[in-house]
């Protein structure tokens, strides 16, 4: 179901970018990926376990929207609530939270991505699994709008490039920064009060008005 679901989330960035040029209204830009993980292994306090989580990124934006946060897209997917994966395994999940300035800027700014941190209980080393999306090629804008945050995987500190089963140590900490969505057209013409609201609101750094919206906050 993940590897159908990874597949699905290119599918519309293809077809919408070939139609934008013919229906620029209708269009959406490329959504923030989807970063599939999950735990496995035997523990005393929990016996068996086998729990899957799947993150979405943020969607993109569309011609008079901006993109949604996190959500399934365009399949129906949901995504393990903290308290379940917690409660089947001993992995705690420290900070499930926005990342500022992961929508792509744009006149209508893309959805953000999400960022995960977690950490190994267990009394025994356990399994991590993880698919990432998007880690060098973010999700592209619309008619000058520009990419969204790439994602990112980080194991106690270090950057991970390659993606085999992990050995999750006890005490080991993971951080999953899941991509966000592109932009639609050039960030300068998004209304400032808009932008003014989005620093308010913790989406869009003050330093990033600035330097890509050209708005002084």
């Amino acid at each position: 179901m993940k590897a159908r679901a990874k597949v699905m989330k290119h599918i519309p960035p293809l077809v919408f970018g070939a139609l934008a040029p013919l229906l620029p209204k209708e269009t959406i830009a490329a959504a923030g990926g989807i970063f599939p993980f999950h735990f496995n292994g035997s523990d005393r306090r929990f016996g068996r376990f086998n729990v899957h989580v799947l993150p979405h990124g943020g969607m993109g934006a569309m011609a008079n929207e901006d993109g949604h946060p996190p959500v399934a897209y365009p399949h129906n997917s949901t995504v393990t609530p903290v308290e379940i994966a917690e409660l089947r395994s001993p992995v705690l999940i420290l900070s499930k939270r926005l990342l500022i300035d992961s929508g792509g800027p744009g006149k209508q700014r893309g959805g953000l991505g999400v960022e995960y941190i977690l950490k190994c209980v267990a009394e025994q080393p356990i399994t991590l699994t993880i698919r990432p999306d998007l880690l060098r090629n973010p999700a592209p804008g619309l008619f000058g709008g520009l990419p969204g945050a790439p994602g990112a995987v980080f194991l106690n500190g270090e950057r991970l490039e390659r993606f085999i089963p992990i050995t999750f140590k006890p005490g080991d900490m993971c951080v999953l920064q899941v991509p966000g969505g592109g932009g639609y057209g050039p960030p300068r013409e998004r209304d400032p009060e808009l932008v003014r609201a989005d620093v308010r609101n913790g989406y869009v750094s003050a330093e990033a008005a600035g330097i890509v919206y050209g708005v002084d906050v």
